[in-house]
């Protein structure tokens, strides 16, 4: 069982003091419903004292056990929870983004969060249930001590009960199996609406079509969720009755069966009473534990999906190594989409391509040329079906991955805005405040310790804001995937004539997507792709407007 297995691994040195605060907590239990049934036989008496004291001691037992036990298990259920957390986000960080880009951001986020919540919610419930498991073995030994013929009566009333449980049990997996497809589904249409809201809300027909979608699943899932609940009230009234029933047999036949006396009818009847809540705990926590089980299953698989984590050593080795590189080269790179059935394959080269530090090279093309997964593959963020990727002669692979990467600073289209600056140690507000001033952001927005006071700014200010946590990084190598494309033209003219070349003359090395045909002049060479296949073009700068 996934939960288990889980659990199992994560407990460590507490698994086996666990165990043992089980059994005491349970077996402390059952000897308070013997000792009670003790009194009925012995009356007052020197034995009925001794028992007493005997009552007060299982009694602390139970306390002290079932306390540290529950405190225990929540304390390790929330440190396996972290632990669950951070092994997925090492996962996705060493995964590659067309790994991300599989998997979907739907069933990441299902497994950080909703996934998790269910375990670490319904754990400690499970843990009583063990507790009860153990409690009403204890309790049927005991029963068979008292009458055979009663523990055998027991046996078939638990053996049936199993039983109908079992079959039930599959059919509950599968309805679980369904809930959780649906509220996946659930998940992707809300992100759709709140990813695509403007859109959406100019298109009341799109809007009408997303929310009978999500209110399909969300209908579908409120179905299946009942039908659930249905299933389970039936275990758990059946369950309920069976020891009713068995209760009535204690109290009613056996004493006929076998002319037991009335102390131990009475202690039978007891005992089958006794049992009543550990049974209604354990029917109860059969529905949570499929649901956990469910949940632990789908962490397991969203970690089977993404990578393996890499040693920390190899994850950070080399970093800035790359920093005073001169040339880069793409050498026969080629990169190919597999087409779904039906669709044709997208291939992207091969592409022959030699950067040298401190240029600006523009590149251009159609919509669906190639253009983003040129760059793509440049940042070795795909990997080349076939070539490789140079640095001064040096092939990039392996280790060198992350050294390499780590030369460029990046603002692809439609790309998320960071409210902090991160991965630089210190940053200067003067110097921040002098780029906000440079792009004219001073009214909107300031840095205080590296955090921007908003972000909820215009697409182009968003745009300019990420620009200036760019340049702050003071990167060797700029991407800029249509920078240009939502800005007026005032801040257009100003990113092509002054951004560009203050970042040329720090040595930097500028790559820019653009359609801007008018700066054209303003790059040292441009490349324009076209069905995958890369060019160098050559533009007549009288042509550029970078002298306005």
């Amino acid at each position: 069982m996934a939960l288990i297995q889980l659990f199992w691994k994560s407990a460590d040195a507490i698994r086996w003091r666990f165990l043992v605060l089980v059994f005491l907590s349970a077996a402390s239990n059952t000897a308070v419903m013997m000792l009670i049934s003790a009194v009925g036989k012995s009356g007052v008496t020197l034995v009925a004292l001794r028992n007493l004291i005997l009552f007060g001691l299982a009694i602390a037992i139970f306390v002290i056990s079932q306390r540290r036990m529950l405190t225990e298990v929540s304390s390790r259920i929330e440190a396996m929870i972290h632990d669950i957390r951070i092994d997925l986000l090492e996962r996705a960080k060493a995964s590659e983004v067309l790994q991300i880009d599989e998997v979907g951001r739907a069933d990441l986020y299902n497994g950080l969060s909703r996934a998790t919540q269910v375990i670490s919610q319904v754990t400690p419930n499970l843990v009583i249930s063990m507790q009860s498991v153990v409690l009403l073995t204890l309790a049927s030994c005991y029963i068979m001590y008292l009458s055979p013929l009663a523990f055998g009566l027991w046996f078939c009333v638990i053996a049936t009960t199993i039983g109908l449980h079992l079959v039930r049990f599959a059919k509950a997996s599968e309805l679980l199996a369904e809930v959780t497809e649906e509220e996946g589904k659930l998940l992707s249409g809300f992100s759709d609406v709140f990813d695509g809201f403007r859109e959406l809300k100019i298109s009341s027909a799109k809007m009408a079509d997303v929310s009978g979608d999500i209110k399909r699943s969300a209908l579908n899932a409120q179905d299946k969720k009942v039908k659930f609940q249905h299933l389970f009230a039936k275990d758990y009234t059946f369950s309920t009755t069976s020891f009713f029933l068995m209760a009535g047999l204690m109290a009613f036949v056996i004493p006929v069966m076998t002319k037991a006396d009335t102390a131990t009818s009475t202690s039978l009847t007891m005992a089958s009473l006794f049992m009543l809540g550990p049974v209604g705990s354990i029917a109860y926590s059969l529905s949570l534990l499929q649901q956990a089980n469910a949940a632990a299953r789908e962490i397991t698989e969203l970690e089977g999906r993404l990578a393996a984590v890499p040693p920390a050593e190899q994850v950070f080795a080399d970093t800035g190594r790359f920093g005073e590189f001169q040339r880069l080269e793409m050498r026969g790179v080629s990169f190919r989409y597999e087409g779904r059935e039906g669709e044709r394959d997208f291939r992207v080269g091969p592409i022959d391509l030699e950067l040298h530090r401190g240029e600006v090279v523009f590149i251009t093309g159609g919509n669906g040329s190639g253009k983003t997964t040129l760059v793509s593959l440049l940042l070795d963020l795909y990997p080349p079906t076939e070539g490789s990727v140079c640095l001064d002669g040096v092939r990039i692979e392996g280790a060198l991955r992350t050294a390499y990467r780590d030369l460029f600073s990046v603002i692809f289209s439609g790309g998320h805005l960071f409210s902090r600056i991160y991965g630089l140690p210190e940053t200067s507000d003067a110097e921040a405040m002098e780029l906000i001033r440079l792009l004219e952001l001073e009214s909107k927005v300031s840095l205080r310790n590296g955090a921007f006071s908003t972000t909820k700014l215009s697409a182009g200010q968003r745009k300019r804001l990420s620009l200036i946590a760019a340049m702050l990084e003071r990167k060797p190598v700029y991407v800029f995937d249509e920078w240009a494309a939502d800005q007026d033209p005032y801040f257009r003219s100003k990113f092509y004539n002054d951004i560009i070349p203050r970042l040329k003359s720090a040595g930097s090395t500028v790559i820019a997507i653009t359609h801007d045909e008018k700066y054209f002049g303003c790059a040292d060479r441009r490349f324009d792709i076209s069905e995958g296949i890369l060019s160098e073009q050559y533009d007549d700068p009288k042509n550029s407007l970078a002298a306005e």
